[in-house]
């Protein structure tokens, strides 16, 4: 099944961090379907603004593991209406945009953000660092 994956996820994956084993079980996992993995572009452009050549990376393009894709409407206002609820949790846009598209494809995320699992949002957070 696809995972959506955070800036943070992506990053750990690109820069061999800790965590990194952990996305590419999930991208393994997911190879055999039409769709691995999904990022946001809001999610992309993060990654781009510390990685500047990152789309050179086996993850993205054609045959990549992950597609990136946009952000509709829908998307747009459940990530807005969330504002408030995750506030104490010190979640960006970016954050709660790439909820919004867990939420929306029914899929889990994956990050490395802690503060994404202190608040319920209906959505699987899958924690990439720490004890699984």
């Amino acid at each position: 099944m696809p995972t959506v994956l955070d800036a943070s996820a992506i990053l750990a994956f690109l820069l061999d961090e800790e965590g990194a084993d952990r996305v590419e079980e999930h991208l393994d996992r997911a190879t055999g379907s039409a769709t691995p993995g999904l990022v946001c572009i809001v999610n992309l452009t993060e990654v781009l603004e510390l990685l500047p050549n990152a789309l050179t990376s086996p993850l993205f393009g054609p045959s990549g593991l992950v597609e990136v894709v946009g952000i509709t409407q829908a998307q747009a206002q459940w990530a807005a209406s969330i504002k408030e609820k995750t506030r104490v949790a010190g979640l960006s846009l970016a954050d709660r945009l790439c909820l919004a598209v867990a939420h929306d494809t029914n899929q889990s995320v994956l990050t490395a953000d802690r503060a994404w699992s202190e608040v319920a949002l209906g959505v699987s957070i899958v924690q990439i660092r720490g004890r699984v």
